[in-house]
């Protein structure tokens, strides 16, 4: 059955981008056809992708004109068995796709691929935490000593309250999980 899991932050500059394509790289490594990592962010680039490449088209130009989805697909660099795609353009792609066409593409994509790793806005775009009910589950990713409680409760409740799951938290910005006396000697 394969998976679509959302990785999604409280706020922005938490990291989640990057913990979304390394997870996403793990995942390739683990199964025999490829990955899909999606790029739900609009404009943004991202390390690692050809996403510098403006022109080239996007899932939501694909939907739209009737055309294949895999010509808006591309291999990531430096990675095996990991495709890359970018939603939309602008600020907001998510907003613009809606809700039905989204599942619509979702389904046609997992056909075709085990994981597919969604990179979503922070929740402070409503439309990202409303993905979640299209997803397996929503992967929440705070920034350690940067997150406040109260902000990670919120996007977790907002979450579910939309039809997600929230089936982990991921710390990152951490240096080290280690108590700095243990490191001593």
């Amino acid at each position: 059955m394969p998976l679509v899991v959302q990785f999604i932050s409280p706020t922005s500059r938490t990291g989640a981008s990057t913990v979304a394509s390394g997870y996403a790289r793990v995942a390739a490594d683990d199964c025999a056809q490829p990955v899909l990592y999606i790029d739900c962010n609009g404009s943004v680039a991202k390390p690692g992708s050809r996403s510098g490449d403006v022109q080239s088209p996007t899932l939501f130009d694909m939907l739209r004109r009737g055309l294949p989805l895999s010509d808006a697909i591309c291999p990531a660099r430096d990675a095996k068995n990991l495709l890359w795609a970018r939603l939309g353009t602008g600020e907001r792609p998510l907003l613009a796709l809606g809700g039905e066409r989204l599942q619509s593409m979702l389904d046609m994509l997992r056909t075709d691929h085990p994981v597919i790793v969604l990179d979503t806005p922070p929740t402070e775009a409503p439309e990202s935490a409303a993905v979640s009910r299209f997803c397996d589950g929503s992967v929440l990713v705070v920034a350690a000593g940067r997150s406040r409680q109260w902000e990670i409760e919120t996007a977790k409740a907002l979450l579910e309250r939309l039809g997600g799951q929230t089936v982990g938290v991921v710390l990152n910005r951490e240096r080290s999980v280690l108590p700095r006396w243990l490191g001593r000697h």
